[in-house]
């Protein structure tokens, strides 16, 4: 059955049919900002019909202070990052499975991309307005971990969660340099010289991504 307007100039019509094919396919957006601002995906899951998607988060750690008063005799504890859901309480993928996270060095600094200055800039999407980093980006980083925690995510009801970080390591930075003055920790950039950032990878089991606030980083002195 179809129907038409009856006039030899019309060029429109509706026709009815009995079934018609679809082509349908799945657009990845280029260019989407994804430093700074305020949340984290980090996970991993599997989608029949497209395959995996695996999100990573990278940080940089930054001092508050740079003024100590350790006691002689003060000795280093622990290191922790803590992780908290977002306010949104986003997810995708199955939570009820537990899921894996490690932390490891970065081998490469972060850097930030300007697409505006670029003889394309017109192409620039809207929601670009300066330099930063796109959701593209990786950055190589060390193969051994320097931390990792299994946890069941429960995104409804957990408050916070946290992993703890390489004794070793950070009993180096936190007593042997702050308690010299060395200048690594003199200020916050010549600390990312020393240690350039950090990332956290899912593991390749891991069922969801889920969004997080960007972590903070808790250390632990005894004073003697």
């Amino acid at each position: 059955m179809s129907i038409a307007l009856n006039s030899p100039m019309e060029d429109i019509s509706v026709t009815r049919i009995d079934s018609f094919t679809v082509y349908a396919s799945s657009y990845q957006m280029n260019y989407l900002p994804s430093a700074n601002t305020g949340a984290v995906l980090i996970g991993k899951t599997q989608y029949d019909g497209l395959g995996s998607i695996k999100s990573t988060a990278y940080f940089q750690i930054t001092f508050e202070s740079f003024i100590h008063s350790l006691p002689t005799g003060a000795q280093f504890e622990s290191a922790n990052i803590y992780f908290k859901p977002t306010a949104e309480k986003y997810y995708y993928g199955d939570t009820t499975q537990n899921q894996t996270f490690y932390i490891h060095k970065l081998s490469q600094t972060l850097t930030t991309e300007n697409i505006l200055g670029d003889i394309d800039n017109y192409k620039a999407p809207f929601y670009v307005s300066g330099p930063t980093i796109f959701n593209y980006k990786k950055f190589n980083y060390e193969n051994t971990p320097i931390g990792n925690g299994t946890f069941k995510p429960f995104v409804n009801s957990v408050d916070s969660f946290s992993i703890d970080l390489d004794y070793n390591f950070w009993e180096r930075i936190f007593l042997n340099k702050i308690v010299s003055n060395e200048y690594e920790v003199s200020t916050n950039d010549a600390f990312q010289e020393y240690l350039k950032g950090i990332v956290v990878v899912p593991d390749e089991n891991n069922t969801a991504i889920l969004a997080l606030t960007t972590p903070c980083t808790s250390i632990s002195i005894i004073r003697m």
